[in-house]
């Protein structure tokens, strides 16, 4: 087959839908090298993040002359459309929510989350709008719809009336390099170090925003170690927003044990989950969830979330705890940190979990929704 992307993530996006677009362009190249993958993206690729697709005799790389941004969003959602034809598509895939007009081919569009649906005062009213249009046209116009879990299925089918029929759900995978921790004790050592880390933390992983619920994780975290002198701290590690400022003002309650490392670079990320005691994730919304999976990957026990997409992400390799209750995620913190068996039952259902989201079982799912639209199309 032959199959084109949309690739503006897959180049320019470091985190996220670009974490998402590069892994599954690596997987399928590497899972199913007889396909030819034509990455179209309006911003040039760069080197440091897809160095891997770059060389790949099974992907090829577009990128316009187009030199300003209205041109670049020309060419992504109308021009496109006329290389899909001149290359003779078999199929074209969105990888993030949205596709070009005028496709001549059959085509599929991953939908991540309905978030911007589920919470529109997290977002500026112009993304509001911009992004409910852009997915219900997508939704609409796709051959078959690819939801990254269950609970944005639901999502799809009732926020946007997408038919249950002409869903089909992947799941994601990991990026390679977080499918396994570094176990070379100078690596580890030099992380910690790095990073000032304490013997013993708590890691957190995700964007400083309101959705992610840090500051009842900050919060949850004080009362969990009340009492306790052992050292535990808590690193919280991603983007920080303006949302920063009342977790700052919560940390500063908590006598130096939370900190805010903001952005850390990506190959360091696997040996800062291997040397954490407990993953804490609890969002309030999620659409997958990737960090829990690569805290399993990375062999460390999971607290998270009881609602949307965290229970099919996390499997019982994780604890499950309410993202609204301080109670309910303070208790999962002692049993992760200090229960022996719990901390054994967790790392017995990890092996098992992985398996689900393995590359080779995502690129199956795909690959198969990919031979449907195309024979749908004939």
């Amino acid at each position: 087959m032959r199959v084109g992307f949309d690739g503006k993530r897959a180049a320019n996006n470091r985190v996220g839908l670009g974490n998402y677009s590069r892994t599954l362009l690596h997987d399928l190249a590497r899972i199913a090298p007889d396909n030819h993958y034509l990455v179209y993206s309006p911003v040039a690729f760069q080197g440091d993040l897809c160095g891997e697709l770059l060389t790949d005799k099974a992907v090829s790389l577009i990128s316009p002359n187009a030199r300003t941004p209205w041109g670049r969003h020309f060419w992504r959602y109308r021009s496109v459309s006329r290389l899909a034809l001149q290359d003779r598509l078999d199929v074209f895939h969105g990888l993030s929510h949205t596709l070009p007009r005028g496709l001549p081919c059959p085509s599929v569009v991953t939908m991540h989350d309905l978030i911007v649906l589920r919470r529109p005062h997290d977002y500026a009213w112009i993304d509001r709008v911009r992004w409910r249009a852009s997915f219900r046209e997508a939704a609409k116009r796709a051959s078959i719809v690819l939801a990254v879990s269950e609970a944005t299925r639901q999502d799809l089918i009732e926020l946007l009336d997408v038919l249950p029929d002409k869903i089909v759900v992947t799941g994601q995978s990991c990026r390679p390099g977080c499918r396994r921790a570094p176990r070379d004790p100078k690596i580890l050592e030099d992380v910690r170090k790095r990073y000032e880390l304490p013997a013993r933390f708590v890691l957190s992983v995700g964007t400083v925003e309101p959705r992610k619920n840090a500051v009842r994780l900050v919060r949850a975290f004080r009362k969990a170690l009340d009492g306790k002198e052992d050292g535990i701290q808590l690193a919280l590690i991603g983007k920080q927003t303006r949302y920063t400022k009342e977790v700052l003002l919560e940390s500063e309650r908590s006598d130096g044990r939370v900190r805010l490392l903001g952005y850390v670079r990506d190959e360091d990320l696997p040996a800062m989950y291997a040397l954490a005691d407990l993953f804490a994730y609890v969002p309030l919304i999620e659409g997958f969830g990737l960090p829990v999976l690569e805290a399993i990957h990375c062999g460390t026990p999971v607290v998270t979330s009881s609602c949307s997409s965290l229970p099919e992400v996390a499997g019982e390799a994780g604890l499950l705890v309410d993202p609204e209750d301080e109670d309910s995620i303070a208790q999962g913190l002692i049993d992760g940190l200090f229960s022996a068996s719990t901390r054994s039952r967790l790392a017995a259902e990890a092996a098992s979990q992985i398996g689900r989201f393995s590359p080779e079982a995502v690129v199956r799912r795909v690959l198969k929704a990919y031979e449907r639209a195309a024979g749908n199309a004939g």
